[in-house]
């Protein structure tokens, strides 16, 4: 009765700790280097699309500003209400992206967050670069 912060806790449910056993079997096995290579390959590959598109891709760097790839790709768009009629068009057109705007994000700053998976197909990163060009075309000029 004196652990207030242990008042609301309980068990894992057991379906959780079956899963989560189940993904640190598979990324240290083999299967896992493959996965964990794959999906940074598709991030590599849809970043440098991005790129090549002219959107500012927000590089991911460890604490010392080394380069590292991570199946999170960060969109730079900038303006709030710009973001939100990007992610809205993306969605409609069937990309998920998640989008974080200002407060979560500082002002001026907002950008839309793109996942890949290892099982994602280069021709799912293709669409999704035709899209990404499709809809920034779609919103009034600024």
């Amino acid at each position: 009765y004196q652990s207030r912060a242990f008042m609301f806790t309980a068990a894992a449910v057991p379906a959780a700790v079956g899963a989560a056993r189940e993904a640190l079997r598979i990324t240290r096995s083999p299967e896992g280097a493959e996965l964990f290579a794959r999906v940074l390959a598709n991030a590599r590959y849809l970043s440098d699309g991005l790129t090549a598109l002219g959107f500012e891709v927000i590089p991911a760097t460890e604490i010392d500003g080394t380069a590292i790839h991570t199946p999170i790709v960060p969109v730079m768009i900038g303006d709030d209400w710009r973001a939100a009629l990007m992610w809205k068009a993306l969605y409609d057109a069937g990309l998920y992206v998640n989008v974080a705007l200002y407060p979560a994000v500082r002002q001026g700053a907002a950008l839309l967050r793109t996942s890949v998976m290892a099982t994602h197909e280069r021709e799912h990163l293709d669409r999704a670069l035709e899209l990404f060009d499709e809809a920034r075309a779609s919103l009034p000029a600024e």
